[in-house]
């Protein structure tokens, strides 16, 4: 197997690990950082239709793993500024939960889709 192969697959691994939830590998903080986004509506699943379709016509963007309130992205870190600002032409705001100045080539995004809370 050759090297780009070998790296692709403990990336793709180190993605499903963390979309699960578990501890990343020692010495991987320095090639993927992991960031998370909060995203309401008060259609979360039309919403998180919205976000797959901007996402899926993006290059460079993998979709990592997929639930009803979730979507786990991988992609360079220098396209989370085009994320951001597509989804901000669809009127979406998503709220960062991380430190703003990126420190690693790529990024491993967490999108948590909710429900706007309802007023009585």
């Amino acid at each position: 197997m050759n090297r780009a192969f070998l790296s692709i697959v403990a990336l793709a691994m180190l993605a499903t690990a963390w979309a699960q939830d578990a501890p990343r590998p020692e010495g991987s903080a320095s090639v993927i950082e992991t960031r998370s986004w909060r995203l309401s509506a008060a259609d979360p699943a039309g919403l998180r239709s919205q976000v797959k379709a901007a996402v899926t016509q993006m290059t460079s963007v993998v979709l990592v793993k997929e639930e009803d309130s979730l979507l786990v992205l991988s992609l360079p870190t220098v396209r989370l500024s085009e994320l951001r600002e597509r989804l901000t032409a669809l009127g979406i705001a998503p709220t960062a939960t991380e430190n703003p100045i990126p420190r690693a080539p790529t990024t491993l995004l967490r999108l948590r889709f909710h429900a706007l809370p309802t007023t009585p």
